[in-house]
């Protein structure tokens, strides 16, 4: 079940990055060509925007481990020996899909402070960052990167606790010799 609305979810990530680029191509040809404030701001917006690549990597990567988990529920449910191995496979990817996940939201939090830190005074009505703000955009952005990432790795590692312990192996060995 959870690898089903993890598939939902990380399907619409990856539809959100991809999405993204157009929507800001769209705005740049449309709006952008008659207004010089508003080609500046879409200007500082594609400049803060971070690594599109690397978000991409991240989007598919989460969407790949939600199959990922999706099979080894089902081969779990169907008692297959191959569920242990594919659930510690799965956790093992889903860690390291945190720390991708956390260096994406890292940068994508650089390129906000940039855009904000840009259109301080250009006259479009954007009065830019107040002082001391990008402290706490940092604090708070560093905060939430932990929290996102201790989120992202809560599953996982009770998955890895779970499938070690001697019984469980044991029991999904078991599964391979017929015994169910």
């Amino acid at each position: 079940m959870l690898g089903g609305l993890g598939v939902l979810r990380n399907s619409y990530g990856v539809f959100q990055v991809f999405s993204m680029d157009m929507v800001t191509r769209a705005m740049t040809s449309q709006q952008g060509a008659s207004d010089p404030v508003m080609r500046q701001h879409l200007a500082l917006i594609q400049a803060g925007m971070p690594n599109p690549w690397l978000s991409a990597l991240e989007a598919c990567l989460a969407l790949l481990t939600s199959v990922l988990l999706l099979i080894a529920g089902i081969q779990c449910v169907r008692r297959e020996s191959m569920a242990r191995v594919l659930h510690l496979v799965w956790a093992g990817a889903r860690v390291l899909v945190a720390v991708l996940a956390c260096v994406v939201w890292y940068h994508t939090l650089q390129g906000q402070a940039r855009i904000l830190q840009g259109m301080g005074g250009q006259g479009g009505g954007a009065a830019g960052m107040p002082p001391g703000f990008a402290g706490y955009m940092s604090i708070f952005g560093i905060l939430g990167m932990l929290a996102m990432f201790a989120w992202g790795v809560a599953y996982p590692v009770v998955v890895l606790v779970w499938f070690s312990k001697q019984k469980v192996k044991a029991e999904v060995q078991g599964w391979a010799k017929g015994v169910r």
